[in-house]
């Protein structure tokens, strides 16, 4: 791991962090702060941002070592293993 992919870690982490504080912060609201909320939101935009980013980076590159979605995987089977009912 280089230092761009801990810099990444520790971005994502920060993110998601604020993602978890602004939620629990909105779940707690029983009347919003209107003087709170559009910086709340804003911030958490960007954090989401950031976190999505890095998520679309891991996909890629578990890509490489990963089958595709579209083929099963382990389905060796033949097809007259189909019959059986378990």
């Amino acid at each position: 791991m280089n230092d761009t992919d801990n810099t990444d870690s520790d971005s994502f982490n920060a993110s998601y962090k604020i993602l978890e504080e602004t939620a629990d912060w909105l779940a707690r609201q029983e009347e919003p702060d209107i003087d709170r909320l559009v910086p709340k939101v804003e911030r958490a935009m960007q954090a989401y941002q950031i976190c999505k980013e890095r998520l679309e980076k891991v996909k890629t590159a578990l890509k490489k070592y990963l089958p595709e979605e579209d083929a099963p995987a382990g389905n060796d089977r033949d097809e007259k293993d189909d019959d059986v009912p378990f």
